[in-house]
C-alpha cells in the first residue's frame, strides 16, 4: 500500500480518487503556492516542529503497516495456493475412490459369482458323498450277504459231496446185493439220480447211460448129504 499523497501546499492528504500527478487539494492552495514561487518562497506552507514529527511519525507507522499488509498479503497467496493444491488433491484422491470403489464392484461381483458356484459344487460335492455313504452302506449289507451266501454255499457244498458219497455207497451197496433198495436208501437214491440228471442238463451235459442191473447170483445148490428133507422131496 503506497503512502497517500500530500498537498504540496498544506501537506493535507490528496482525495483517493485524485490523480497521481495531482499537487495540489484545491485551486486555492495551487494559486498561493504558485504566488510564494513567484517572490521566490518554497511553494509549502511552514510547518511546525510538532507537526512535522508527527507527520514523519505516521509515515514511519504506514510504511510499517504497508510491510504488514505486504506479508499478510504473501501468506494470504501462499493460502490459497495451498488450498488450491489441496482442492485438486481432493479431487484426484476422489476420482481415485471411485475407479477403486468401480473396480472393488467389479470384484466382489466376481466374488459373489466365484462362491456361488463353490456353492453349487460343495452341494454337489455333499450329494455325491451322501451317495457314497449309502453306496458304501450298500455295499457293506451286499458283502455281509455274499460272505452269508458263500458260508451257505460251502456247507450246501459240504452237503452235496456228503450226499453223493452216500448216494454211491448206497447204490454200490444195492448193486452187489440180491434185494433192491428199498424205504430211506431207494428215496435217497431216487433224489440222488434225478438232482444228477437235472445238473447235467441245465449245464448242457448228456445224461449219463443208464447202467443196466445184473441179475442176483443163485445161490449155488447144496450137497445132496446137506439136503434138507423137502429138497429131497422135491428131486
Amino acid at each position: 500500500m503506497a503512502s497517500p499523497l500530500r498537498c504540496a501546499a498544506c501537506h493535507q492528504p490528496l482525495d483517493p480518487s485524485a490523480r497521481a500527478s495531482q499537487r495540489f487539494c484545491s485551486d486555492r492552495c495551487r494559486f498561493r503556492a504558485h504566488a510564494r514561487k513567484r517572490r521566490g518562497q518554497h511553494e509549502a506552507d511552514p510547518l511546525p516542529a510538532s507537526t512535522a514529527d508527527e507527520l514523519r511519525r505516521r509515515d514511519r507507522q504506514l510504511a510499517g503497516k504497508e510491510r504488514v499488509i505486504t506479508r499478510l498479503r504473501a501468506t494470504r497467496d501462499a493460502a490459497r495456493h495451498r488450498a488450491r493444491a489441496a482442492e485438486s488433491e481432493a479431487a484426484a484422491q476422489a476420482r481415485r475412490a471411485e475407479t477403486a470403489i468401480a473396480a472393488t464392484s467389479s470384484e466382489q461381483l466376481k466374488l459373489r459369482k466365484d462362491n456361488a458356484a463353490l456353492r453349487q459344487e460343495v452341494a454337489a460335492l455333499s450329494r455325491q458323498v451322501a451317495d457314497a455313504a449309502s453306496t458304501a452302506g450298500e455295499v457293506d449289507r451286499l458283502q455281509a450277504a455274499i460272505a452269508e451266501l458263500s458260508a451257505g454255499n460251502e456247507l450246501a457244498a459240504e452237503i452235496r459231496r456228503q450226499w453223493d458219497a452216500l448216494a454211491v455207497r448206497i447204490a454200490r451197496q444195492a448193486s452187489g446185493s440180491s434185494l433192491p433198495a428199498a424205504g430211506l436208501d431207494h428215496e435217497v437214491l431216487t433224489t440222488w439220480q434225478r438232482y444228477r440228471k437235472a445238473t447235467r442238463q441245465a449245464a448242457g451235459q448228456p445224461a449219463a447211460p443208464t447202467r443196466r442191473r445184473r441179475p442176483a447170483a443163485r445161490p449155488a445148490a447144496r450137497p445132496a448129504a446137506t439136503a434138507t428133507p423137502d429138497e429131497r422131496n422135491q428131486r
